[in-house]
């Protein structure tokens, strides 16, 4: 028969701690890049190079940061919220493993693909995804099975 168990609160911790880091990192990141007046005019210079500066060029540039900075955070607030859900209410299934190994892939990628090399949150991000994946799978899977073969 196969043993159900709950995540424990030591591995809740970890995972907080890990998705409490991209999430900070994010906050950081787009606060940076809404105050920065010179980020700014960088990126009117390339998408409106040729026009005007007016106020809703500014109320585009934060719409854009804001948005971008909501998908940047969503997978690891899925993440705490379901296994939030698992430390409390529900059992820990290896779908909910699947599930958190696809959201930090997805997430990982979507900061790849931004290529933004000369930015220390970039680094920061993929430093936090990759040890969010490896935590999830090998320290929370593993040990996840352990149970199961052992009972």
């Amino acid at each position: 028969m196969e043993k159900r168990t709950h995540l424990s609160k030591k591995n809740f911790y970890r995972l907080l701690i890990l998705c409490g880091g991209i999430i900070l990192i994010g906050s950081l990141q787009v606060l940076i890049e809404t105050k920065d007046r010179d980020l700014f005019d960088l990126w009117l210079k390339v998408n409106y190079e040729d026009k005007a500066y007016t106020s809703l060029y500014l109320q585009e540039y934060i719409a854009i940061n804001i948005t971008t900075y909501y998908i940047k955070i969503l997978s690891p607030l899925i993440i705490l919220v379901t296994s939030y859900l698992t430390l409390k209410r529900f059992y820990l299934i290896p779908f909910y493993l699947y599930m958190w190994i696809i959201l930090s892939f997805g997430g990982l990628a979507y900061n790849l693909v931004g290529l933004a090399f000369n930015s220390i949150f970039f680094y920061l991000n993929i430093f936090f995804y990759v040890s969010l994946i490896i935590y999830i799978y090998f320290i929370i899977g593993i040990s996840n099975r352990d149970l199961k073969e052992g009972s």
